[in-house]
């Protein structure tokens, strides 16, 4: 059998090299799209919900809302395991399915129970599902830092941090969040911006307004609202209000409620506008001072090494501002080039010694290499 093989092979030599040939370029062609890796990530199929809670303490959280949410989940199909979290501030309810069902129907599982749920939660807290991401799903992480000798550097580190923080919300991770196969940037560090109003309950009495008329009157505080359309000549002239913000002047001169003898009364009468910061659960550090840092989570089933270069391409495309510069601390890139270099090193080294055994059995070097390129093929 082996010995009419052979001779058909040498009889039809074209053909032989010819699917050689179409193996060769079948496989180079899959090697580019391989998903690779440093390490196999055999996590569970599991979508997390997230719920902020604000200043409820831990008890009052597992009652009304870490136990509602974890009672409605416990029913749906494939749920293998149900974990909760209930600690200041956060809700966390993870739901484990068995390994062979679709991530993203999952996902649409769980978000059908939220919607029934949400109504039995209290007023304020929205439950939202986690990024499609795995625990093995970090592929870059950076920094944000204020460039030596810059105004930025010389200012106070609160400030500094805000501005960074500022930075990283709303220029770093919109654009990074774009790229494909990215699914979260997390951001840690700094103060997230925020605008307070600090009210006075003794001008509060005296100008006769309760806390109530104060949160309706500033409710819809930057809201537009159209009012239809003019026609007039043959024109239609859009009617619209323009409820943009830009300054904390207009949040001072907004009127909340008319006095006794019919002038408004405006919010800097009761209470005072200024910059501030939400209230911090953490920070984080870079070179033992306070710094912002963002990190990059890879989409489910991606090439992290793919993701990770094109984050990093991404990275050098940011428009940061002069003051501010991203350092890199770390990429999957790097441990997956290194991991492949491993491989590469010992295929090649593994080669050799096959080459060198068959030449010591055969004792023919042309006879050793040809047997010796089955290996690659």
């Amino acid at each position: 059998m082996i010995e009419k093989l052979i001779e058909r092979a040498l009889r039809s030599r074209i053909w032989v090299g010819a699917i050689t040939l179409a193996v060769i370029i079948v496989g180079v062609w899959s090697l580019a799209r391989l998903p690779i890796d440093a390490v196999p990530d055999i996590t569970n199929v599991s979508v997390m919900v997230n719920a902020v809670t604000g200043a409820l303490a831990p008890e009052e959280i597992e009652r009304s809302v870490t136990f509602p949410i974890e009672s409605e989940l416990a029913g749906l199909p494939a749920v293998e395991d149900i974990r909760s979290l209930s600690k200041y501030g956060l809700s966390q309810v993870i739901v484990v399915f068995s390994d062979r069902t679709d991530i993203y129907f999952a996902r649409q599982l769980v978000l059908e129970r939220l919607q029934a749920v949400k109504e039995r939660l209290p007023q304020g807290i929205s439950p939202e599902l986690g990024p499609v991401s795995t625990g093995l799903g970090e592929v870059f992480m950076y920094t944000l830092l204020a460039r030596d000798g810059s105004e930025l550097a010389k200012k106070p580190e609160k400030e500094r941090l805000t501005y960074l923080r500022t930075v990283q919300d709303f220029i770093a991770r919109p654009a990074l969040k774009a790229v494909d196969g990215v699914a979260e940037v997390e951001s840690n560090g700094g103060y997230k911006k925020e605008i307070h109003i600090n009210i006075d309950p003794r001008r509060m009495d005296n100008n006769g307004l309760t806390c109530n008329e104060l949160i309706s009157g500033i409710e819809s505080l930057g809201e537009n609202y159209g009012g239809g359309y003019i026609q007039e000549k043959g024109e239609q002239i859009i009617v619209r209000t323009l409820g943009r913000i830009t300054g904390l002047e207009q949040i001072r001169n907004v009127p909340v409620k008319l006095n006794v003898y019919g002038a408004p009364v405006r919010i800097r009468d009761v209470a005072t506008v200024k910059e501030g910061h939400a209230q911090r659960l953490g920070a984080a550090t870079y070179d033992g001072n306070e710094a912002v840092l963002g990190t990059v989570l890879m989409r489910i089933g991606a090439n992290s090494r793919n993701v990770a270069l094109d984050v990093e391409k991404a990275v050098e495309r940011l428009p940061l501002p002069d003051d501010v510069e991203l350092r890199t601390l770390y990429s999957r890139s790097f441990l997956v080039n290194a991991t492949i270099n491993t491989v590469t090193k010992n295929l090649m080294e593994g080669g050799i010694l096959v080459v060198a055994v068959l030449f010591l059995i055969l004792g023919n070097m042309r006879a050793a290499f040809l047997v010796a390129l089955s290996i690659p093929v």
